[in-house]
């Protein structure tokens, strides 16, 4: 009988361990995969991001900057995109600072046409034009822009066009 009993405990022991490892956990529902961001070549990525800093400094090497990139671009079409809005960039900011010259040139040809022209000297007048030309909100979306483009410069990613880089049409 004591032989019996420790049978049938090693059976039912056997049973459930069989029984625990036969089982499957509940399948477990996939959360969908975001798709990775495609990757630009390290060659091109550096040279944008040199071209976005020169255009950004209104440095006088941005256009060879600009042509480096796209030397530097290869075939892929993630580099392709990134070039596209490195030019968008590039023509945005150009038509911010010659709006902005326009504004301060215009406001000191103005005074210096006004009866009392030497009233104010060259120095206080054009500080006076600067501020007054300069635009918050579009050197705010400038900068905002810039910074979106260097992070998916440096990260080697590639990425939609920013809001702030959009022109106003």
């Amino acid at each position: 009988m004591k032989n019996a009993c420790r049978l049938i405990a090693v059976l039912f022991f056997t049973f459930i361990a069989m029984h625990s490892f036969g089982q499957q956990t509940p399948a477990k529902p996939q959360k969908p995969s975001a798709k990775p961001a495609a990757r630009l070549s390290d060659s091109f990525a550096r040279a944008g991001l040199k071209a976005l800093l020169a255009i950004h400094d209104d440095s006088f090497e941005a256009t060879q900057a600009v042509e480096n990139a796209e030397v530097e671009m290869s075939a892929n079409a993630t580099d392709k995109k990134m070039f596209r809005l490195l030019q968008n960039y590039q023509e945005h900011h150009d038509l911010l600072l010659t709006t902005y010259r326009d504004c301060v040139n215009q406001t000191i040809n103005i005074v210096k046409s006004s009866p009392y022209p030497d009233s104010i000297s060259d120095d206080i007048l054009r500080r006076s034009a600067e501020q007054g030309c300069a635009n918050g909100e579009s050197i705010s979306k400038d900068n905002s822009c810039v910074d979106e483009l260097k992070k998916a410069f440096r990260a080697r990613a590639s990425i939609a066009e920013p809001a702030d880089c959009k022109s106003a049409e």
